[in-house]
């Protein structure tokens, strides 16, 4: 099974973002790198154990 964010780079890429564009995209938390934990949000349902 492919992780989560294993493709957000390379796709990000594919629609012109550069390196330092996407660096701020998963500083702010918008995308993340299959590396990064699992986030979890307050009231909101999660697949994550």
């Amino acid at each position: 099974m492919t992780a989560i964010g294993a493709h957000t780079d390379a796709v990000l890429r594919a629609l012109g973002r550069t390196d330092t564009e996407i660096a701020a995209l998963r500083d702010r938390g918008v995308v993340r790198a299959p590396s990064d934990p699992p986030t979890v949000t307050p009231g909101v349902a999660h697949d994550d154990p």
